[in-house]
């Protein structure tokens, strides 16, 4: 079973709006795609016109930044995603260790006790809200 997650945030880090996906049966790097194009559309629905965007896949972000062939499922996502980025001002994709994208993490996470599809936040979950404090405050996370 696959789920994501992932939440847009302002430049200082700050919540913006979050996302949980139930998947169903799909590899991971198909899942990372998924949940990186959910993303794109979510930004663009925001109004969004400057990205980072931080996932913690380097095979998708190398496929998405150069655009290295993966498995044909994944190929037509990760065209999809990379003609959504010509939608943007500005946009930089870029490789996370999965301990700096926890919050991210939590919302994958979530998705998998949530119905088959997408599940939108206007708030953020408690656990959420301390991932991103600590964040802006540089506290490490270290992962068990």
């Amino acid at each position: 079973m696959a789920a994501v997650g992932g939440l847009p945030r302002d430049c200082v880090g700050s919540w913006i709006q979050g996302f949980s996906v139930n998947i169903s049966k799909v590899s991971i790097l198909l899942a990372e795609s998924w949940g990186c194009r959910k993303g794109l559309k979510l930004c663009k629905k925001l109004g969004v016109t400057h990205l980072i965007i931080e996932m913690d896949s380097q095979v998708d972000v190398n496929a998405i930044c150069s655009g290295i062939d993966m498995d044909n499922h994944a190929a037509v996502l990760v065209a999809d995603i990379r003609r959504s980025l010509l939608a943007f001002a500005s946009c930089t994709v870029q490789h996370i260790l999965r301990e700096g994208n926890s919050a991210a993490d939590f919302l994958a996470s979530v998705g998998y006790s949530l119905p088959m599809g997408t599940s939108r936040f206007a708030q953020p979950a408690a656990r959420v809200e301390d991932i991103l404090l600590a964040d802006r405050l540089g506290v490490p996370f270290m992962r068990p």
